[in-house]
């Protein structure tokens, strides 16, 4: 094995060319047909180094790779517009429903847990304590009062 001296002309080289050379080809093993299993390769340094534009394109697309992992990562993408972060501090209007089906606006809160927070309360405070009720979580996004439901 030999390596040619490239433009760089560096202690990488002189390096490579020693290790060569200090291969046995007596002891190199033989293949079927007893040709040699390993044959002379010469490579230059310039060829053993990636041109930086394709090291760019790399990661590049390992970068991105790595972004489309973490946001496929967040499984309320799966149903929602919003990230699961996203939901648990957005702003919510929150919606009761008596056992009757008639609409009672709580107001306004901060964060999914906020909401259900209030909904319990509010069904308590009515005795309203294992009778079937319910409420809606209203997130207000993107100029909408009720832009996704959540519980």
């Amino acid at each position: 094995m030999t390596l040619h001296k490239d433009n760089c002309g560096g202690r990488a080289s002189r390096l490579y060319r020693a290790r060569a050379a200090s291969l046995d080809a007596s002891k190199v093993p033989r293949g079927r047909d007893d040709e040699r299993a390993f044959g002379e390769i010469s490579l230059t340094m310039t060829q053993l180094r990636a041109p930086a534009s394709q090291v760019m394109g790399a990661r590049l697309i390992v970068a991105m790779m790595l972004a489309s992992v973490v946001a496929s990562c967040d499984e309320c993408r799966e149903y929602s517009a919003f990230t699961c972060r996203q939901i648990e501090s957005a702003d919510y209007n929150v919606y009761f429903y008596y056992p009757s089906g008639t609409e009672r606006y709580l107001g306004r809160v901060n964060g999914l847990p906020q909401c259900g927070r209030a909904a319990h309360g509010f069904a308590a405070s009515q005795n309203l304590s294992g009778k079937e009720w319910g409420y809606v979580c209203c997130m207000i996004a993107r100029g909408s009062d009720c832009y996704e439901k959540h519980r």
